[in-house]
């Protein structure tokens, strides 16, 4: 669990100063105004809408946990991307990545904490993905505007984005031992039947 809100920290306070940066880079690396900040704005917006709707079809949690890591990745690279591009098309795309790996990220932990947690610890660990998920995004924006003003917004996006292609890969390192620990939780809770009862049921 640890694990898994430390990774959606980390995003959030790396991914989500797209938001503040974004005007900047509209104006100044691309030299137009509000149609192409929309524009923008409405990538990383559809790139949420698909990870919902890739989200949505899952019939469930089984094997969730290594879409968080394959997320971070594709946030990050999108950023980074981003940060170089001069192109309109190139870039909506590159912020599709980055909508779809920033939500998928923050619905799969949620997922993942909702289906493990006991009821009578769910405020409690609901709060903490709060903090993780929604507390460091306001400092990752004050972050990303002092970093900006000192090196500009397109190499701040490179920045956040390899922050973000960092972690992905750490986590998908420990990939193994998160899954171990989730199999355990998923038996615990009759999600999916232990290695025993399948040796019974299959002999």
């Amino acid at each position: 669990m640890r694990r898994m809100l430390f990774t959606l920290g980390a995003v959030s306070l790396s991914i989500s100063p797209y938001a503040t940066l974004m005007p900047a880079i509209a104006v100044k690396s691309f030299g137009q105004g509000a149609d192409l900040l929309g524009l923008f704005i409405g990538a990383v917006g559809l790139g949420a809408f698909i990870a919902a709707m890739t989200l949505a079809v899952r019939p469930n949690v089984r094997g969730l946990g290594k879409w968080i890591g394959i997320s971070c990745v594709i946030a990050g690279a999108g950023s980074i991307g981003f940060g170089f591009s001069r192109s309109v098309p190139l870039s909506f795309a590159l912020l599709m990545m980055e909508g779809f790996g920033m939500f998928m990220v923050g619905a799969a932990c949620n997922t993942i904490l909702q289906t493990l947690v006991e009821e009578e610890k769910r405020s409690r660990v609901l709060s903490y993905y709060a903090m993780f998920f929604i507390g460091t995004a306001p400092i990752g924006h004050y972050f990303g505007g002092w970093l900006a003003e000192h090196v500009g917004a397109p190499l701040t996006f490179v920045a956040g984005g390899a922050i973000c292609l960092v972690t992905g890969i750490a986590f998908m390192v420990q990939l193994g031992t998160f899954r171990t620990h989730l199999r355990k939780a998923y038996v615990a809770r009759g999600i999916i039947p232990s290695l025993e009862d399948t040796r019974i049921s299959n002999p």
